[in-house]
C-alpha cells in the first residue's frame, strides 16, 4: 500500500510538472500579448494571444481585437467616402494599429489645407484658396467652396467676354452679379463705366433709348430705313437722318424739327424735345436733368456729350440739330 501511494504521488507530481511547464509558456505568451495590447499594438498582441492556448481571458481580448479590426476597416471606408471626421475619430483611438498613424497625418494635412483655404477665401484670394480646397480632397465644406469659386470665375469670365464685346452695361451687371470683388472685377467695373461715357451707340440702341423715354408710347420713332445711311421719322414728324460706320455705330446725325411742331411747343417743351434725342445717344453719360441743365453748353458751346458734338440752326422755320462723332473709346 505504501508503495502504491508513492508511485501515485510520483505520477501526480510528474503530471503537475508537465502542466506547469505548459502553463508557463502560455502565461508568457499571454503576458506579452497583454503588454502589446496595452501599448495599442493590437496586431502583434493578436499573434501572442493565438499562441497562449486560450489562457485566462484571451478570448475576450481576441474579441476586442476583432472589433478593432472591424473599426479599422470601417475607418478606411470612411476615408474613401471622404467622411474624414468619423475616420479620424476611429484612427485616433488606435493610433498604433496598422497604418492608422499615416491616416491620421493624412487627415491632419487635409484639415490644414482646408483651414488655409478658408483664410485665403476670406481675404478674397480665390484662386489661391481654390488650389488648397482641391488639395483638401473634399474635406469638410471644401467642395462647396470650390463650387462657389468656380461659379464666380464663370461669371467673371462672362463679364470679361461682354466687356470685350463692348456690352459694358451687361458686363457691369455680370461683375456685380458675382456678389463680391473677384480678382480685378471692381477695376473692370470702373473701366466699363468709363468706357460707357464715350461709347458711341448703334442705331438700334439709339431708337431703343429714345422710345424708352416715352413709356406710354406717346412719342416714338415709328418708321424709316435702318441701313448704314438711315432716315427715320418719329410720331410727331421729326426727321432723323444719319450715318453709321462699318461696325454699326452712329457717326453723324441730323435731326429736323418741323416748324409746325416748334410752334406747338413752348421754350421748355422744345428744349426737352431736343434733349430727348441727345440723351438717347448715350443714356449713361449723365442724368437727363443734368443734360437739361447743360443743354446750351452742348448745342451752342463746345462741350462734348459722350462722343458727340452738336450744333443747331434755323432753316426756313425748321430747327435742325446736327451731331458729329468727335472721338471714340471702344476697345
Amino acid at each position: 500500500m505504501a508503495l502504491f501511494l508513492s508511485v501515485l504521488a510520483a505520477i501526480v507530481l510528474s503530471a503537475c510538472g508537465l502542466r506547469s511547464a505548459g502553463d508557463t509558456a502560455d502565461l508568457e505568451n499571454y503576458e506579452k500579448a497583454v503588454g502589446l495590447y496595452n501599448e495599442g499594438l493590437y496586431a502583434e498582441a493578436k499573434e501572442y494571444f493565438l499562441l497562449d492556448n486560450g489562457y485566462s481571458n484571451t478570448s475576450d481580448f481576441l474579441a476586442k481585437i476583432a472589433e478593432i479590426e472591424n473599426n479599422y476597416s470601417a475607418a478606411v471606408s470612411f476615408v474613401d467616402a471622404h467622411e474624414y471626421q468619423e475616420a479620424y475619430r476611429i484612427f485616433t483611438a488606435m493610433p498604433k494599429y496598422e497604418n492608422s498613424q499615416e491616416y491620421i497625418s493624412y487627415i491632419d494635412g487635409l484639415a490644414a489645407n482646408f483651414t488655409e483655404g478658408e483664410r485665403l477665401y476670406s481675404e478674397g484670394k480665390y484662386f489661391e484658396a481654390r488650389a488648397l480646397f482641391v488639395a483638401a480632397c473634399s474635406y469638410s465644406a471644401s467642395d462647396s467652396y470650390l463650387a462657389n469659386i468656380d461659379a464666380m470665375a464663370e461669371m467673371y469670365n462672362f463679364g470679361v467676354e461682354l466687356m470685350n464685346s463692348g456690352k459694358y452695361l451687361d458686363a457691369i451687371k455680370a461683375f456685380e452679379g458675382i456678389g463680391t470683388v473677384f480678382e480685378d472685377s471692381d477695376e473692370l467695373i470702373a473701366l466699363c463705366r468709363e468706357r460707357l461715357l464715350t461709347k458711341p451707340c448703334t442705331l438700334s440702341e439709339f431708337i431703343g433709348a429714345f422710345n424708352a423715354q416715352y413709356p406710354d408710347g406717346s412719342v416714338k420713332i415709328s418708321s424709316g430705313s435702318t441701313d448704314r445711311n438711315f432716315t427715320l421719322v418719329d410720331s410727331r414728324g421729326v426727321i432723323i437722318i444719319g450715318n453709321a460706320d462699318d461696325n454699326g455705330f452712329i457717326y453723324s446725325l441730323g435731326i429736323t424739327f418741323p416748324a409746325e411742331l416748334i410752334s406747338s411747343l413752348d421754350d421748355e417743351g422744345f428744349r426737352e424735345a431736343v434733349a430727348r434725342f441727345i440723351f438717347a445717344l448715350n443714356p449713361n453719360f449723365c442724368t437727363f436733368d443734368e443734360l437739361i441743365s447743360k443743354l446750351d453748353d452742348y448745342i451752342y458751346g463746345d462741350d462734348i456729350y459722350g462722343c458727340m458734338s452738336f450744333s443747331m440752326y434755323n432753316a426756313g422755320g425748321n430747327i435742325i440739330i446736327e451731331s458729329e462723332r468727335v472721338h471714340v473709346s471702344v476697345k
